[in-house]
């Protein structure tokens, strides 16, 4: 059995909803989707929908820190200090660490939805999510997420290993923002997804055409 085979078989016994494309350069090698984008709607999971580009910008954000490093704009071996001075921790972590997930510096995510379940209990993680965006959007994103991590210590010895933090990305994008004067979004078109001729790729999720369901 082919890793495909065995993973088609997955996809099947579990009734996965997504689409799956295997390529190289020159061509699509094998293609495979399945389930609803919409329950409510009825409509189908196709090669076409558009989904939330989600944590696949990190890869994204991880190549334009390097793309600024080059240029000289940042330097990915100085202290996050020079650039988030209202961090608490920020002398003690360099954007390297950040860009490995070994800044020990905890995930955001993890405190809000820990924050929320005491407030909502019995609710799904997806169903967290919502009142999380929905306050985190009231305000200024960044300012409120830096305030958050300052009321806790870090996780770990900076360097001292690898645990997944989205807050290492979070702060990222927002220096990528502060030296550029664009919208990560923006600076995501101007240098990936224009020049690759990405034309269905944007960051954010108010594109996306699929749902995520906890089922």
């Amino acid at each position: 059995m082919t890793d495909w085979q065995g993973y088609q078989k997955i996809n099947e016994k579990y009734h996965l909803n997504g689409a799956t494309i295997i390529v190289n350069p020159t061509e699509i090698l094998s293609s495979w989707q399945n389930g609803a984008a919409d329950f409510s709607m009825k409509r189908p999971f196709t090669l076409q929908t558009t989904s939330g580009l989600g944590s696949l910008s990190k890869q994204f954000t991880a190549d334009n820190v390097l793309l600024l490093n080059a240029a000289d704009k940042l330097d990915i071996e100085a202290s996050l200090v020079d650039y988030v001075p209202n961090y608490r921790y920020a002398d003690q972590v360099t954007l390297r660490q950040m860009l490995n997930m070994a800044s020990g510096i905890p995930d955001y995510t993890e405190l809000l939805l820990t924050d929320y379940a005491k407030r909502m209990p019995g609710a799904s993680e997806s169903h967290l999510s919502y009142p999380i965006l929905e306050d985190l959007g009231h305000g200024d994103e960044i300012t409120e997420v830096i305030s958050l991590l300052n009321q806790h210590p870090l996780d770990f010895t900076p360097g001292e290993k690898g645990v997944y933090s989205n807050s290492n990305y979070l702060l990222l994008g927002f220096i990528i923002s502060k030296i550029t004067g664009d919208s990560l979004a923006r600076f995501f078109e101007e240098h990936f997804f224009e020049p690759l001729a990405m034309t269905q790729t944007r960051l954010g999720t108010q594109y996306a055409e699929a749902n995520s369901y906890d089922d």
